[in-house]
């Protein structure tokens, strides 16, 4: 299966995050979790390895799928990399 697209730098990982089909990013951040029996995600690790950052990593590692959608999903990974990318953070209100 040939790749839709690769990255090299945090900017061109988060286009890629961005521009993926649903079903790759269910393939990169769900999948290896359920398939594999995994404890982390395809997009974590690689930013582990590649990029060397351990803590985005592990952020990103923490998002929930089952706690919102797939694309809620998505959306919190591009928040993130905008906030290590020197983007201000979109603050979610929280509802007590």
């Amino acid at each position: 299966m040939p790749l839709e697209a690769a990255a090299h730098t945090l900017e061109e990982f988060r286009q890629c995050v961005q521009e993926m089909k649903s079903e790759s990013f269910y393939l990169h951040f769900v999948a290896p979790r359920t398939r594999q029996e995994k404890l982390s995600n395809g997009f974590s690790e690689w930013l582990e390895k590649s990029l060397g950052m351990r803590r985005l990593a592990a952020r990103i590692n923490e998002i929930d799928v089952t706690d919102s959608t797939l694309e809620g999903a998505r959306e919190r990974i591009l928040e993130l990399l905008d906030a290590e990318m020197g983007a201000p953070l979109k603050l979610t209100a929280v509802r007590n």
